[in-house]
């Protein structure tokens, strides 16, 4: 068994924060109130609450789809990964220009992402 490479142990990372976040939102969790949703709420709305659900469940996504691809594994729609990269770039924007100090900090996992995802899309160019 060969020892996990630096990008996914950092992938695997970053994934993982993104879903201790969404969860601690979906559970209205006090400490993630300047860490989310632009940092402006004393309590989360259900409506926050629920897409903070379903953006869950893509993370947990996201993170099988990455394993799968860097695990050497041939996708049948690889266009997934540009797409994940894509959705994070997108992400990268919304928390590096935050108008919460806190949640900007959330810009450096999806950085990560986002080339974590290229890379693996490279890859699987290569493979198909």
């Amino acid at each position: 068994m060969s020892r996990p490479k630096f990008l996914d142990v950092l992938m695997t990372i970053s994934i993982g924060w993104g879903i201790f976040l969404n969860v601690s939102v979906v559970l209205g969790l006090q400490f993630v109130l300047t860490l989310a949703a632009g940092g402006n709420f004393v309590e989360f709305p259900t409506a926050i609450r629920v897409v903070y659900f379903f953006q869950t469940l893509l993370l947990i996504f996201q993170l099988y789809i990455y394993l799968k691809s860097a695990n050497g594994n041939k996708l049948k729609r690889n266009w997934i990964l540009l797409l994940f990269a894509v959705l994070d770039v997108l992400g990268f924007c919304m928390n590096a220009f935050s108008t919460s100090a806190n949640e900007r900090w959330n810009a450096i996992p999806l950085a990560i992402g986002a080339y974590a995802f290229w890379v693996q899309y490279k890859k699987q160019k290569v493979l198909n």
